[in-house]
């Protein structure tokens, strides 16, 4: 009985975790909108990047605020993922020593009666 209500707890937190990750994801998109255009500001003025941005005539401001938007989004999303696959819990592994130990008898017991298997089979036919 209490198995279950931990279960059904469990399967209701795990239920609001798509919702949570598209939360997670909008908020991303909105660090990334706004923090674009600084860090092209930024870029500007320092000169990290020899050459950039390029001048207006080859490229139009707001492509390159999108360009590097949409790579700060990446950047965050990766970190984000990262952080998220470090901190789950880890599945139990449903197979233990004793089902392997008992799988590995069975194969032990099943090739020692093949080899009586054969070994009958050859005497038959030494006697024919």
């Amino acid at each position: 009985m209490r198995d279950t209500k931990i279960q059904a707890a469990e399967k209701k937190r795990k239920a609001f975790w798509p919702v949570l990750g598209f939360l997670m994801l909008v908020a991303l998109v909105g660090i990334s909108y706004f923090a674009g255009p600084e860090i092209v500001k930024w870029l500007d003025s320092s000169n990290v990047i020899r050459g950039f941005p390029p001048p207006a005539s080859e490229v139009p401001r707001s492509q390159i605020n999108l360009i590097v938007s949409a790579t700060t989004f990446v950047v965050l999303a990766m970190f984000a993922s990262l952080i998220v696959a470090a901190t789950l819990p880890k599945k139990k592994s449903e197979i233990n020593e004793k089902m392997l130990a008992k799988e590995r008898a069975e194969r032990v017991r099943e090739q020692k009666a093949r080899k009586v298997r054969q070994k009958m089979l050859n005497q038959q036919g030494r006697s024919r």
